[in-house]
């Protein structure tokens, strides 16, 4: 873990700011579109090099248990989903409550920063799963949502990210299904988005 989270950091952080800057790029002045297409190609860099990293790590393991990275359309995940997204607007008071907990940084944006985009590989696939092995269910929860929480590398958004961990966390060890947690992290960053537009 601490391997993938320091190659995320140097790719997310340096090596793509570096190579945009050596390209003539300066982000402050890329227009909306631009700024997005920066930020996605950091995060799918990040991402490619967290799985990579992944991959390399668990390569003398293999084979993996059947039931790790498991990913599926099929199963009884649609019910934990649609109760993860009641929740959402738990999760947004919480981030209230949070920022009101460390006011002395009212400048820090709420935005998507391009080191924020964690994996649900890692977080649920790799870590939540592991960790199961060695602690009970609820200890590995708690663990892997304050690791996902430090991930986004943001003082003011930690309650409501190990909240919103937890959550996916319960999602993934009830159906043992990426494909579970991984919609709900894709519906929690439509509710954001949705919300930053009102």
């Amino acid at each position: 873990m601490l391997l993938w989270f320091a190659s995320f950091w140097l790719v997310g952080s340096w090596l793509i700011p570096f190579l945009a800057h050596t390209a003539g790029f300066r982000k402050e002045s890329l227009t909306f579109c631009g700024q997005a297409l920066y930020s996605s190609s950091t995060d799918v860099a990040g991402g490619l090099v967290g799985i990579a990293v992944l991959h390399f790590c668990l390569a003398r393991l293999h084979p993996l248990p059947s039931d790790w990275f498991k990913f599926s359309l099929e199963g009884q995940w649609q019910l934990e989903v649609a109760l993860g997204c009641l929740v959402f607007p738990l999760v947004n008071r919480l981030s209230h409550m949070n920022l009101n907990l460390w006011p002395i940084l009212p400048s820090t944006p709420l935005t998507v920063s391009s080191v924020e985009q964690s994996i649900e590989i890692v977080f649920r696939g790799f870590l939540l799963s592991s960790l199961t092995r060695y602690m009970y269910a609820w200890c590995s929860i708690l663990v892997s949502s304050v690791a996902f929480a430090l991930a986004y590398f943001n003082i003011q958004r930690m309650l409501p990210l190990v909240f919103l961990g937890a959550v996916m966390g319960v999602v993934f060890t009830q159906t043992r299904n990426l494909f579970a947690p991984m919609l709900l992290h894709s519906f929690w960053n439509a509710f954001v988005f949705l919300d930053l537009m009102k």
